[in-house]
């Protein structure tokens, strides 16, 4: 399986988590305040299990009418990565759901996706037992001021939306609207529209109560000693008081000297996920949030993310050793390129992204090589492998290069071969694949067979003599579909024939 995407020059820069003119959208309801404060309940009733939390996750991939301006799926497997590096402590795992992910050509989807028309083109392409999380180019929900909405969770529809922007390593977009997925509030609920301001609210805030459009009403405010903590701001109690300091901080540090009305200095945690503190190093849950988490996953609304099925838990571990070709290569021919590396422990698939020419092209395979007949002539070509599975996406190889001329092989017949057929085609799965022709000389031939999405299915090496030779290809195992059949003799002349399986 092949994917092709332009590359468009320029760089993209996220701050960690949220921070300065960049902010959350998510909205809450009655719904979503019930099913937190009976969370909270639960917690205080002791009621967590200990064992680890499997959360299938499908990635929906949007893009304009004519599919362009998608993410690239590097960066995708970039993000479960990323999810699970974050969540590690938690005992929570994200694994890549039965359909992994899912393409959406859909202009509005993709810049609009909180309209209501495109509400409903999402929550039609919802996967009904996984985290559904929709990648855009935009995620703004209206109605804010204070910064650019970089991704939201909303209650009702059950999804997260995130700009495509924030699939980088530098930005824990995903991981905040993951936290809303499962219930957790903003440590500053209720000041996300209007921050704290010294002219505004003095050194000492003496208000009590605050309200957002994003809480649709009134909260009290925490204070330090934690006395309102249970019905306060996040309901979290070992998250200190944050009057949305961060969005005005411009970074990871608080450098105000602010009070309670009780006269109780605030320090808040600015490295929660939850917090709109950016470019902290690390960020971090704490012991309450990654309870709450845990019991809203086991709560009956999140009974469609649970089964008996334990994912592949094992890591994948680098490094990529690349064998051909070798790097800053000319190969031999521009339009029979094969690349090679070693299997890598525990993967279980790869993902080959090669760039040339100004465009990127993501090849999916289950083996360890990939044979590429479509590339350009006195070209410089990029390329780096990714091996991964449904849970391990962390190793990436170093990027490679290679050189292409302009000699060719043979795609249509081989001069010295008559009276070439396949038969019987088309044929069905386990029938013997009969290769007949005539040649005037003897050579030894490579042939492989390969599917409509150019993966390697079938190898083999054979002898070719001078005149008729008859050679038996096993077709054990194919599925039914068009597969092209491939002979290269010793020389680097080539051809081609398709075939089917029924």
């Amino acid at each position: 399986m092949r994917f092709t995407i332009s590359i468009i020059l320029g760089l993209i820069f996220s701050l960690s988590a949220y921070a300065q003119g960049h902010i959350c959208g998510t909205h809450e309801t009655a719904a979503s305040l019930k099913q937190l404060k009976k969370n909270r309940e639960l917690l205080d009733q002791g009621s967590l299990r200990s064992a680890p939390r499997y959360i299938p996750v499908t990635f929906h991939l949007a893009a304009e009418n004519d599919g362009t301006g998608r993410i690239a799926y590097g960066a995708v497997l970039d993000q479960l990565c990323k999810m699970n590096r974050d969540y590690a402590d938690l005992e929570m795992v994200f694994y890549l759901s039965e359909m992994r992910w899912n393409e959406i050509d859909n202009s509005g989807v993709y810049n609009n996706p909180n309209a209501s028309l495109n509400i409903d083109n999402i929550v039609d392409n919802k996967d009904p037992n996984s985290m559904n999380i929709f990648v855009t180019e935009n995620a703004d929900t209206g109605g804010n001021s204070v910064g650019v909405t970089l991704g939201f969770y909303t209650f009702f529809n059950d999804y997260i939306i995130s700009r495509k922007a924030e699939l980088v390593d530098t930005s824990s977009t995903i991981s905040h609207e993951a936290g809303h997925f499962f219930s957790l509030r903003h440590p500053h609920y209720g000041w996300e529209d209007a921050p704290w301001e010294e002219s505004v609210h003095g050194t000492t805030v003496t208000l009590t109560t605050v309200g957002s459009s994003q809480t649709g009403g009134s909260s009290p405010v925490e204070k330090v000693d934690g006395s309102n903590c249970t019905v306060a701001a996040d309901l979290v109690c070992d998250t200190p008081p944050d009057y949305n300091f961060g969005i005005t901080s411009g970074g990871c540090n608080y450098t105000y000297e602010v009070y309670d009305c009780n006269g109780d200095q605030i320090f808040p945690q600015v490295n929660n996920y939850m917090g709109y503190f950016g470019n902290c190093a690390k960020y971090q849950f704490t012991q309450e949030q990654g309870d709450l988490m845990r019991i809203d996953y086991d709560s009956p609304r999140r009974s469609y993310l649970r089964s008996d099925y334990v994912p592949n838990l094992n890591v994948v571990e680098g490094p990529v050793v690349v064998n051909a070709p070798a790097q800053g290569q000319t190969v031999d021919f521009f339009n029979s390129v094969t690349i090679e590396w070693d299997a890598v422990a525990n993967a279980t698939d790869y993902l080959v992204t090669v760039t040339g020419n100004g465009q990127s092209t993501e090849y999916f395979r289950d083996t360890n090589y990939l044979f590429l007949d479509d590339l350009e002539p006195n070209t410089t070509y990029f390329y780096f492998i990714k091996p991964f599975n449904e849970t391990s996406a962390c190793v990436t190889s170093p990027t490679q290069f290679f050189q292409t001329n302009d000699a060719q092989t043979s795609t249509e017949d081989i001069q010295a071969f008559s009276d070439f057929s396949l038969f019987p085609n088309p044929l069905y799965a386990n029938d013997l694949l009969n290769v007949s022709f005539s040649s005037t000389i003897g050579t030894k031939a490579y042939i492989r067979i390969f599917d409509t999405k150019g993966a390697l299915v079938k190898e083999l090496d054979a002898d070719v003599v001078s005149g008729n030779n008859s050679i038996l290809a096993d077709t054990k195992d194919m599925q039914t579909g068009s597969y092209v059949f491939n002979m290269t003799l010793s020389d680097g002349k080539s051809m081609s024939r398709k075939f089917v399986v029924n």
